[in-house]
């Protein structure tokens, strides 16, 4: 089974049980997304939110009470299931499906958006599908829209040191690109379970060892290839549409 399979099965399980959800501290991660994109974004009742890659739209539903709307959405038609369950009617906040092919957002409208986000996501993308989110964003963006995401490499032994320096750079020179203002880009570089950080920014709901111990004795964790992953790179990237 794939990573991104066990990623998706990973949530039905975290859906499904309470023990699981109490054990890799589900509901803290959530909070710590409701506090990063909350302050990071200086999100505001008047702000219209994206939620990319929403999971069971834990996040969008409570942000949902301090902004005016939020659109959760997803690539995967499990997980649109069980958050549309999990979001239960309420009347500012949906959740839609990802298309497989740009444009990704075509349920929302150009210029739409005041504040995006994705928590988590695009370690399971290749660098060119992030590059073509920030060009969707673009067009969904009101101007002075901003997105927030933190983005993750992980290097094995099949990997070149220079690799992920490349993916990087890529992804530095599609934002000139678009002309988007970069407000933060930081790098967060070293060995998984030696940086804690590496747990709060990308892996969160799929915690790294440092924060839940032996979770990968648990039969729906992913990520039991950390064994091999010597050396990870995190980028946290905050942007404005001029």
């Amino acid at each position: 089974m794939s990573e991104y399979n066990e990623h998706i099965n990973y949530y039905g399980a975290l859906y499904s049980s309470p023990e699981l959800r109490r054990h890799v501290k589900y509901d803290e991660y959530i909070d710590k997304c409701v506090s990063v994109a909350t302050r990071t974004l200086k999100l505001c009742s008047t702000d219209t939110v994206l939620d990319i890659g929403s999971g069971l739209g834990d996040t969008g539903k409570i942000l949902s009470s301090r902004v005016n709307r939020v659109y959760c959405c997803d690539i995967d038609v499990a997980n649109i299931e069980l958050g549309n369950r999990n979001i239960n009617n309420i009347e500012n906040i949906s959740y839609d499906q990802i298309t497989a092919r740009p444009p990704f957002l075509s349920f929302i409208p150009d210029n739409h958006i005041d504040k995006a986000y994705a928590h988590n996501v695009f370690e399971y993308r290749p660098t060119e599908i992030l590059v073509t989110y920030l060009e969707e964003l673009a067009r969904v963006l009101k101007v002075g829209g901003m997105f927030h995401t933190v983005y993750s490499i992980r290097k094995t032994a099949d990997h070149k040191p220079s690799h992920l320096e490349d993916i990087k750079g890529d992804i530095d020179s599609a934002i000139q690109t678009l002309n988007y203002d970069t407000i933060r880009n930081e790098e967060y570089i070293g060995n998984p379970k030696d940086i804690p950080q590496i747990g709060r920014l990308v892996y969160g709901v799929i915690p790294s060892r440092v924060d839940v111990g032996n979770y990968e004795s648990l039969d729906a964790a992913p990520l039991a290839c950390w064994d091999a992953v010597t050396s990870l790179m995190a980028v946290e990237i905050l942007i404005k549409k001029r």
